[in-house]
């Protein structure tokens, strides 16, 4: 691939490919890709996320239905942009640990859905305190809206507005035009001819 099309690349998804751990080969070709803010390594059967690719612009991850604890949960704290996770269907147990992510200041969606944890008594009470901006956890709010209402409301506004910008287009090459008398009869000859 050439650089220019590297660096146009937002999402990178390797779900479904058996991957085990990220090798320094894989971690070092995925750091290529400079500009990703999502990241899919969703049935991967990963056990590790050691070696993660540095990438700086990562807004989203995405590592459900595979094999990791706490442990590896909280080595996504070395995305400071990270607003998203989707860890269903994992192995993370221990809500101690979860407390070593407070900072990440963007966090709006946990999904730690089919994960033991769920089943500790204050489950999402504790959360949501671990995460004081938190709006979403396992798909659903803190007053039990779903995350998929929420992306419907969010994609009703920005067609709202594009709606709204549209009208208030106006192209110049047909924007109305003040003639002169001389200007006008010039039209009005040309027209004519």
């Amino acid at each position: 691939q050439t650089k220019e099309n590297i660096e146009n690349v937002k999402e990178l998804t390797l779900d479904g490919h058996y991957i085990g751990s990220i090798s320094l080969e894989l971690k070092n070709y995925l750091e290529q890709f400079i500009n990703v803010e999502k990241l899919n390594m969703s049935f991967c059967k990963l056990h590790s996320l050691d070696n993660l690719p540095n990438l700086p612009n990562i807004t989203k991850v995405e590592f459900n239905d595979n094999l990791l604890d706490e442990k590896e949960f909280i080595k996504l704290k070395k995305y400071p942009l990270l607003s998203e996770i989707f860890f269903a269907n994992n192995k993370v147990k221990d809500i101690e640990l979860m407390k070593e992510m407070s900072l990440m200041r963007d966090m709006h969606l946990i999904d730690l859905s089919e994960n033991p944890i769920c089943s500790n008594k204050d489950y999402r009470k504790n959360i949501f305190e671990i995460f004081p901006k938190l709006i979403f956890l396992d798909r659903l709010g803190k007053n039990n809206e779903t995350y998929e209402e929420f992306e419907d409301n969010e994609e009703e506004e920005e067609e709202e507005e594009e709606n709204e910008d549209d009208k208030n287009f106006v192209d110049d090459e047909y924007e109305e035009k003040e003639f002169t008398e001389e200007e006008e009869e010039e039209e009005e000859n040309e027209g004519n001819n």
